[in-house]
């Protein structure tokens, strides 16, 4: 299941690599550092696949074969405005959240492992939005030991 979801994660990142990009995104909305290194979301889009629904940011610059992206992956779509548990383990009500980090001609996936961290979900006028306080740590897919914290501004549905 969590191959799926990163597969879905791997997805949604190139179909919205070829998104229109929004120009006149506020500074202070749709923006993320991850080891280090400040992004600025282009486009942000929610997949709602009835199993599962991904609210997906790809950053500024991204091409149709490869991003810099950020992903909350939702175990149960979210209908109304609450908190889920920024978790790995797929139960109902709480969110994966996993990074696409570009080097060179090479991406790397990052997600999350077990946290006690509450996300704070959002959903005004059928938009989704989501946040949480502080910093996560996110550990590349392949190689555990390659690890590296986010934090994120609240990231709008666009």
């Amino acid at each position: 299941m969590k191959r799926n979801m990163i597969g879905f994660a791997c997805l949604t990142f190139l179909l919205i690599a070829c998104g229109k990009q929004n120009d006149n995104i506020a500074s202070t909305v749709n923006s993320w550092t991850f080891a280090g290194h400040s992004y600025k979301a282009a486009a942000v889009t929610y997949i709602n696949g009835g199993g599962g629904a991904n609210l997906s940011a790809s950053a500024s610059g991204s091409t149709t074969t490869s991003a810099d992206g950020l992903i909350f992956s939702f175990t149960t779509p979210p209908t109304v405005s609450g908190q889920m548990l920024i978790t790995n383990s797929n139960h109902p009500n709480t969110v994966l959240v996993a990074v696409s980090k570009l080097s060179g001609t090479t991406t790397t996936f990052y997600t999350n492992g077990p946290t006690e961290i509450a996300a704070n979900v959002t959903v005004n006028n059928g938009k989704i939005a989501i946040d949480f306080p502080g910093k996560i740590w996110l550990h590349n897919v392949f190689n555990i030991s390659d690890s590296a914290q986010l934090s994120a501004g609240t990231i709008t549905q666009q």
